[in-house]
C-alpha cells in the first residue's frame, strides 16, 4: 500500500471550522475560532506551516487577529473587539503556488474559499459574530439634559442616564446602582437621593428623587428641590461617580405667588396728610424664595374706613376716600410702591398681584394731620362777630394743617388780641386736643378789631370786626364789617368749648411759641385736599353758655395771660 499525504497547504481552499466560532462575545474580551488547513486538491493537512491572517472588515477601528499554528494542520485565532454590534471577521491567506506573471515579489493574500464540510450552507468566511457590551463602567457613563445646569424651585428637573462600559459602548440592559446627592454649593451635604437599587431612602424636606430604569441602558432622573440656589449634583453608579459628576445646578425661584410676596416699610402702617410715603415689595415663589428678576405688576389702593373727623369745609368738599399708590418695578424682585393721602384716619390699604393680596393685606393704615397751618385753622362761635357788652364772649381755635386736617395735639402758640374803642384782655385755655378756648369781654359799645395769629402768620380771615352793643340794643350788619367773614363761620365743626375752671390753676402763655419740627413728628398721617374757603351754607352758628371763670385768673390787656 502506498501512502499518500497531503500536499502543501493551499491557504484559499483551507476553511473556518464553523463550530468553532462565538456566536456572541463580550466587548474587551476574546473572540476565539480555528482554521482547517486543506492542499490544493482539499485534502486535509497533518502539518503546520502556513501562513494565515484574520482581520476585522466593514468597522471604524480595525481589529487585526492573532494566529496559532497548532502543527497538526490547525490553527487557532484569537481577536479582542471593542465596539458593540455585529462583528465581521475576514480570514485570508496566501496559495500554495505563487501565481505567475503578477509583477509582484511579495506573497498575495487571498480569502479562503473553502466550506466546511459539517456546514456546507454556512459562509465560513467572511462570518459575523455580535458583540455585546461589557459590564457598566461609572466613569464613562453619561448624563444629559437641562436639569444638569437649571431647575425651577418645586418642579420636578428631569434628566436621562446612559450606561456605558470602559470602551464607551451603550449598554442595553438594566438594572444599574445609581445614587443622587445634592450638595450645597460650598460641597456640603444636603440631602442623600439613592442608591434605587433598592426602596429609596427618605427625602429630606424640600427635596425629592426619583429614578426610572428603561430596561435597556437608559435611566430617566427626577429631583425637586424647593429652595433657590446654587447646587451641586453628584451621580454616581456603584459607589463611583459617572462622567462630568458633580454638576453645578442653579435652581431659581418659581412663578411669583402673591400670597407669599412681602412688603417692608414705615409705609405702611402709617403717613403724614400729603407727604408721599413708601415702602418696598418683595416678591416671592409659593416656598418664599425671593425672586430676582422683575416682570410682575402690582396695584396699591387705600381706602379711608374711618375719618379722623369732617374737613374743614364739610363732606361735600371731602375728596375721594378710595387712593390709588404706584409700584415701580427694580427689575431685581421688588417694587419701589409709593402713595400720598391726605385725610386723615385709618385707611385699609390693599396690595395685590393678579387677583392675589400679599401677605399681610389689607394692612391698616393711620394718616395723621400734618404740620399746622394758620390759614387753614378755623375760629368757631359767634363772638367773632358780635358780642354783648360787658358780658363774657366766648369762641374756639381749631388747628388744622395745610389740607384741613384738624390737629389732635396742642401747644401751637396762637396769640389773640383785641384792640378797639377800650383796652380790653383775652384769657386763652389750650383744651390739649387741637382746640383752644378764648374768652374775653369788652367794656364798652364799639367795634373791635380781633387778631388771631400763629407765629407772625394770621389764622383764616384775621383780623376779624366784633361788634360790641349793649343788651337789648341790635347790632349792626356784622358781615359788612368782617369783609367777607360768613356768618356763620366756624360753627359747625364743633362746639364752642368753655374755659374750663382749672384755668385759674395752670394758665396757657399764649405768647410761648412751639416747635414746628416738634409739631411735625408728633403728626404722623394723610388726607384729602380741603377746599380753601368754608361756604355759609356748610355751617351754622351755635350760642354757647358762659362759664364761671375763678377769680384768680388774671390776664393783660393784650391778651396775654400771666
Amino acid at each position: 500500500a502506498v501512502q499518500v499525504e497531503p500536499g502543501a497547504t493551499d491557504g484559499p481552499n483551507s476553511f473556518v471550522i464553523t463550530q468553532s466560532v462565538m456566536q456572541r462575545v463580550s466587548a474587551g474580551k476574546e473572540l476565539v475560532f480555528a482554521i482547517r488547513a486543506r492542499d490544493a486538491f482539499g485534502n486535509e493537512c497533518i502539518k503546520g506551516g502556513h501562513e494565515f491572517r484574520a482581520r476585522s472588515v466593514g468597522q471604524k477601528d480595525v481589529v487585526d487577529g492573532t494566529v496559532w499554528d497548532n502543527d497538526d494542520g490547525t490553527y487557532k485565532v484569537t481577536m479582542v473587539p471593542r465596539t458593540s454590534g455585529p462583528f465581521t471577521v475576514e480570514m485570508t491567506s496566501t496559495p500554495a503556488v505563487r501565481r505567475k506573471f503578477t509583477g509582484n515579489k511579495e506573497a498575495q493574500w487571498y480569502p479562503l474559499k473553502g466550506v466546511d464540510p459539517s456546514n456546507v450552507h454556512a459562509h465560513s468566511n467572511p462570518f459575523t459574530v455580535s458583540v455585546d457590551s461589557s459590564g457598566t463602567a461609572p466613569s464613562v457613563c453619561a448624563a444629559s439634559g437641562r436639569a444638569l445646569e437649571q431647575a425651577t424651585a418645586g418642579i420636578p428637573a428631569v434628566f436621562m442616564i446612559q450606561s456605558k462600559d470602559e470602551f464607551g459602548n451603550m449598554r442595553d440592559v438594566g438594572k444599574d446602582s445609581y445614587q443622587l446627592i445634592l450638595l450645597g454649593d460650598d460641597g456640603s451635604p444636603t440631602v442623600d437621593g439613592g442608591p434605587f437599587d433598592y426602596p429609596p431612602k427618605p427625602n429630606a424636606p424640600g427635596f425629592s428623587f426619583g429614578l426610572n430604569d428603561n430596561g435597556n441602558g437608559k435611566y430617566k432622573a427626577t429631583y425637586t428641590v424647593e429652595k433657590s440656589g446654587n447646587y451641586k449634583l453628584q451621580v454616581s453608579c456603584a459607589g463611583a461617580e459617572i462622567a462630568g459628576s458633580p454638576f453645578s445646578v442653579i435652581v431659581s425661584p418659581g412663578k411669583t405667588v402673591g400670597a407669599c410676596c412681602v412688603a417692608n416699610g414705615d409705609g405702611l402702617n402709617q403717613t403724614v396728610a400729603g407727604l408721599p410715603s413708601s415702602f418696598v415689595v418683595q416678591c416671592n415663589d409659593n416656598f418664599g424664595n425671593n425672586k430676582m428678576v422683575g416682570g410682575d405688576r402690582f396695584s396699591i389702593v387705600l381706602t379711608l374706613k374711618s375719618p379722623a373727623d369732617e374737613p374743614e369745609g364739610g363732606e361735600e368738599d371731602a375728596e375721594p376716600t378710595i387712593l390709588q399708590g404706584t409700584a415701580t418695578d427694580n427689575n431685581d424682585g421688588t417694587f419701589h410702591c409709593q402713595y400720598s393721602a391726605f385725610r386723615s384716619g385709618l385707611y385699609d390699604m390693599h396690595i395685590s398681584t393678579g387677583e392675589q393680596q400679599i401677605e399681610g393685606s389689607p394692612f391698616t393704615l393711620i394718616c395723621n394731620a400734618g404740620a399746622i397751618s394758620p390759614s387753614k385753622c378755623t375760629v368757631l362761635g359767634d363772638a367773632i362777630s358780635s358780642v354783648t357788652t360787658k358780658e363774657r364772649s366766648f369762641f374756639t381755635i381749631e388747628s388744622r394743617d395745610n389740607y384741613g386736617n384738624r390737629l389732635k395735639y396742642g401747644s401751637s402758640g396762637f396769640l389773640t388780641k383785641l384792640t378797639g374803642p377800650s383796652a380790653e384782655k383775652t384769657i386763652m385755655q389750650d383744651n390739649q386736643d387741637g382746640t383752644y378756648s378764648v374768652e374775653f369781654s369788652v367794656s364798652v359799645s364799639g367795634v373791635f378789631q380781633l387778631g388771631i395769629t400763629l407765629g407772625r402768620s394770621p389764622v383764616a380771615f384775621s383780623p376779624y370786626n366784633v361788634q360790641s352793643t349793649k343788651e337789648g340794643q341790635a347790632p349792626h350788619q356784622v358781615n359788612s364789617l368782617n369783609s367777607g367773614v360768613p356768618m356763620s363761620y366756624g360753627s359747625k365743626l364743633a362746639p364752642v368749648k368753655p374755659i374750663q375752671s382749672s384755668l385759674a390753676k395752670s394758665p396757657v402763655n399764649v405768647n410761648n411759641s412751639q416747635n414746628m419740627q416738634t409739631m411735625l413728628k408728633q403728626a404722623r398721617g394723610d388726607r384729602p385736599s380741603i377746599a380753601d374757603r368754608p361756604t355759609s351754607s356748610s355751617m351754622s352758628r351755635s350760642k354757647v353758655a358762659s362759664p364761671t371763670i375763678k377769680s384768680g385768673m388774671r390776664s393783660t390787656s393784650s391778651g396775654r395771660r400771666l
